[in-house]
């Protein structure tokens, strides 16, 4: 079963991706990028290896959709994750 949640920004997905990127080089996980489509995917070795999936779309107006979802893992660590990511957006003034 996947679990999403959604985040909204105004700020360029480019800037965003780049961002969370960092937050998950940070955490120690391996990541994938496919800069084209704005999706990253990364790998929590310290949460049992959860995989969570991270992806940028256009929102309504000027606004831009944050997916973020969990593809392996328990749902816990995933929702800590989740609000992790979320402060750390947060703090940047990325997220409205």
């Amino acid at each position: 079963m996947h679990r999403l949640t959604v985040l909204c920004t105004v700020e360029e997905p480019e800037v965003v991706i780049k961002k969370i990127k960092e937050y998950f080089i940070e955490q120690d996980c391996e990541v994938v990028e496919n800069e084209v489509k704005y999706k990253i995917e990364a790998k929590f070795p310290a949460c049992d290896n959860m995989k969570v999936k991270v992806k940028i779309e256009e929102g309504e107006g000027d606004g831009y959709c944050i997916s973020v979802e969990k593809n392996k893992g328990n749902k816990m660590n995933f929702m800590n994750v989740f609000n992790e990511i979320k402060k750390y957006l947060e703090e940047e003034n990325m997220v409205i």
